[in-house]
């Protein structure tokens, strides 16, 4: 019952948050400049149904960011939620700020708060140019002050949390974002769909364009260094992997020697070493010689096919 109850009102809720952010067609925001014009492109100007799962994802990041806007209060800290800043020259382009704070001396503090499965070892590439647009738009509104920028990234099924700090506005790094804001917002007036860049991250797996979208067409894919640093990470830790089967197999076979048959004990550990016989089906005959009787019992189930090479 709650269930249906949360998935007929889920929408309620996010349109409250949504609205407090107004018509997201009719600006490019920071968090759009960190992601693949082709998506923000379509996302504006394409009605997409979203899933459940996305929707829930959605409704996790407010929730997260207004726990931490609660700890913050709590602490005796000043700071301001949803900050907007719109570009001087470019209304379009604006930026809402999840947490900007002013020390005495006048310093603002941006602080973009995310949440995902499993901490990275640096942030998203697509999480620094959304805080490099917000850090420069608010230098951008206060000229005279200093400004510094934060992540901090939540892991919820963990609980693990970590702050990535120490960023600056970059001016050379904000013009090419204004550039790319200028072609998203062209686009998105035109209602033009041709030519659209793309690029692979993290967010294609749950794109809702994935499917038509030339990137993923050809042979190969550009990706980002965050990729390409993962890809090769995983393969190591794959021959890592291979070798460590190797040396525990040997190991084993040496404790074996050293046992015989029978316990091992010592220091509360305990080794055992004994003849058993194991039992298995073989699938493969009985489908062979009773086909009805295995097509009968034959379950299936869902999995996620993964190989590297």
């Amino acid at each position: 019952m709650l269930e249906k109850v949360i998935s007929e009102n889920i929408d309620k809720v996010l349109a409250d948050y949504s609205n407090l952010l107004g018509n997201r067609k009719d600006y490019v925001g920071a968090s759009d400049i960190g992601q693949c014009e082709r998506k923000v492109v379509l996302s504006k100007v394409e009605n997409v149904d979203t899933s459940a799962e996305q929707k829930t994802v959605m409704l996790r990041g407010h929730l997260s960011e207004n726990v931490v806007g609660d700890i913050l209060e709590k602490a005796g800290l000043y700071f301001k939620r949803q900050y907007e800043v719109i570009h001087p020259q470019y209304s379009f382009i604006r930026a809402h700020i999840d947490f900007l704070f002013q020390a005495k001396n006048g310093t603002k503090g941006v602080l973009e708060v995310k949440t995902t499965t499993g901490i990275p070892d640096e942030p998203y590439m697509s999480w620094v140019l959304q805080l490099q647009m917000q850090m420069n738009l608010v230098k951008l509104r206060f000229p005279q002050d200093e400004v510094k920028g934060a992540i901090l990234v939540l892991d919820l099924s963990s609980g693990e949390i970590k702050e990535f700090n120490g960023f600056t506005p970059n001016s050379n790094i904000f013009a090419v974002l204004v550039e790319k804001a200028k072609r998203i917002y062209e686009k998105v007036r035109n209602n033009d769909k041709q030519n659209l860049k793309t690029e692979v991250s993290f967010l294609c797996g749950s794109c809702p364009f994935k499917a038509t979208c030339p990137e993923w067409s050809g042979d190969e894919q550009k990706v980002s260094d965050d990729i390409r640093r993962l890809v090769e990470y995983y393969k190591s830790l794959a021959e890592d992997e291979k070798e460590l089967k190797k040396e525990k197999e040997a190991v084993k076979q040496d404790l074996i020697k050293v046992i015989g048959e029978g316990e091992l004990k010592f220091n509360g550990n305990k080794v055992t070493v004994k003849n058993t016989v194991r039992k298995s089906l073989d699938s493969k005959a009985l489908q062979k010689e009773l086909p009805e009787i295995y097509e009968r019992f034959l379950t299936e189930r869902e999995m996620v096919y993964f190989r590297v090479d």
